[in-house]
């Protein structure tokens, strides 16, 4: 494999040669080059493996998109083959489905719980307290018992943590998502409190529940956030399934003729005609 040392950056196929991009643990670009195979050849399970991952791709794809906001301080590049790899387990685990078309459905997705946004830490570094998770009626609640500061040293200099909870809704068939966040709370560095976060969610979808802390120092008065990425975090602390409403059960009829409302059928009996019987007339005799 070799390395694209050109002033203009190239990436993708031209002629035999592909050209293309990866960034070290640093964050750092590098190009690369290499020939071309004259040929592919895959078997059946490559080509079902490969259609798998192309699923699984497509779905950490819409969760990055719809996260982006958030993401954008610590990612490296390193999100996307890391979030790609956690989705892989979860579209393989699908056994309802043939090779080549798994899902990513809600009866798998606890396999991201624990998932690190950021790779440099996580939420368990920075704070010392796990967060306890309770749903009712559509309502989740994220508690933290008693916050405060962990002893590890990207936190020195750090006054304040930025605390946040975020729902993210998705729905995989459709490619749409929905998320809400609630209300930064601020914890200064000998502060202890505790925080509760109540989210309203779509309960029909596939709920990711999130929780980003971010560190800050500060000036004069005002805050500013630390450019340590090993100072934030975001990690997906939970993952609840859509709920599905029972349905009504309808009654079966043996026959295929539609049912109609009857009235009891009343039979009618015709009167008889009154017949008038007269006594013989008698015949006298001369």
């Amino acid at each position: 494999m070799g390395k694209q040392t050109g002033i203009l950056p190239i990436s993708g196929k031209i002629g035999d040669k592909i050209y293309y991009a990866r960034k070290d643990k640093h964050g750092k670009t590098h190009y690369f080059v290499r020939n071309a195979p004259d040929e592919v050849r895959q078997t059946a399970a490559t080509q079902n493996a490969a259609a798998d991952f192309g699923t699984a791709s497509h779905c950490a794809k819409l969760m990055r998109d719809a996260l982006k906001e958030y993401t954008q301080h610590y990612d490296n590049g390193a999100l996307i083959n890391s979030l790609n790899k956690a989705m892989g387990e979860v579209v393989r685990a699908d056994a309802v489905h043939k090779p080549g078309h798994r899902q990513a459905t809600g009866k798998n997705m606890h396999l991201l719980q624990g998932f690190r946004f950021n790779h440099q830490t996580a939420i368990d570094r920075l704070l010392n307290e796990t967060p306890f998770i309770e749903t009712s009626d559509g309502q989740i609640t994220v508690s933290l018992p008693e916050i405060s500061f962990s002893r590890n040293k990207a936190l020195s200099g750090v006054t304040h943590l930025s605390i946040k909870a975020i729902a993210l809704s998705v729905n995989f068939a459709t490619q749409t998502t929905t998320h809400i966040a609630s209300e930064a709370v601020l914890i200064r560095r000998n502060d202890k409190r505790q925080v509760t976060f109540t989210l309203n969610t779509n309960n029909k979808e596939i709920t990711c529940i999130l929780l980003q802390v971010q560190s800050y120092y500060e000036v004069n008065g005002q805050l500013h956030l630390s450019q340590n990425k090993s100072a934030s975090a975001m990690d997906l602390i939970s993952v609840i399934p859509p709920v599905i409403s029972a349905k009504k059960k309808v009654k079966k009829l043996k026959n295929k003729l539609p049912v109609f409302w009857s009235t009891p059928a009343i039979q009618i009996v015709p009167k008889r005609k009154k017949v008038v019987r007269t006594a013989p007339r008698l015949l006298l005799q001369e």
